[in-house]
């Protein structure tokens, strides 16, 4: 459809499998894709949550040690 394929060996299904390897080529392409997408969402989840855990960390601290918050840092 786009020309672009994440897999460029499935480009080459349909010689293999007649009418039926563009759509079993798309799907897997598609799948492939979508396992890569997940896996880039899964590693900034990871990077991200220690930051986040941080702030409110910080923010406990601020409110903690201050008492009335006045001292926040936004």
């Amino acid at each position: 459809m786009t020309g672009f394929w994440t897999i460029p060996e499935l480009n080459e299904l349909s010689t293999r499998l007649g009418t039926v390897g563009p759509p079993v080529a798309w799907i897997l392409d598609a799948l492939a894709t979508a396992t890569l997408i997940y896996t880039a969402i899964i590693a900034l989840k990871a990077v991200g949550l220690p930051a986040m855990k941080a702030h409110m960390m910080k923010e406990d601290f601020l409110t903690s040690a201050f008492g009335d918050g006045s001292a926040t840092t936004d």
